[in-house]
């Protein structure tokens, strides 16, 4: 792409990162890229890079990129929470939760589940069920069957 004369822009960024989540090179080289030339990480990218490095690990680097970016939205958020919950970071995906939705964000069904999952991982039963039950209540959202699993 580079010795073409072709300048990617953050879009091109995004579709790199995506098809590269096999070989985190590729992605860990996009994200390089973006920073070296100051280019702006929206959410959208913040998003993929944030999938990216939690689905292979690298919480530290997918917080960093998270705490990194201005305008996050519910799904930067989850990819975030997502992260966190899978990898065994229970409390710290459920007071992330807490400030997304002290601020306001929309809470969706992806969002809920990744509460759930959280609150599986850390054995936080009770917790779980609390947030089970507010789902419907508290944030419209009506439970499902892949919410049962």
């Amino acid at each position: 792409m580079l010795s073409l004369a072709f300048r990617p822009n953050e879009i091109t960024l995004v579709a790199v990162t995506q098809l590269a989540r096999r070989t985190l090179g590729h992605g860990v080289w996009a994200h390089a890229y973006l920073l070296k030339r100051q280019l702006t990480i929206n959410c959208i990218v913040a998003t993929v890079l944030v999938e990216m490095y939690a689905s292979s690990g690298r919480l530290e680097l997918a917080k960093q990129v998270f705490a990194a970016s201005s305008d996050r939205d519910t799904r930067c958020y989850n990819a975030m929470l997502h992260g966190l919950a899978i990898h065994g970071h229970s409390r710290v995906a459920l007071a992330l939760f807490d400030r997304m939705h002290s601020t306001g964000m929309l809470v969706d069904g992806i969002t809920l589940l990744s509460v759930m999952c959280a609150c599986a991982h850390a054995r936080l039963v009770d917790e779980g069920l609390e947030y089970f039950d507010r789902m419907e209540i508290e944030f419209g959202i009506e439970p499902g069957l892949r919410m049962h699993g």
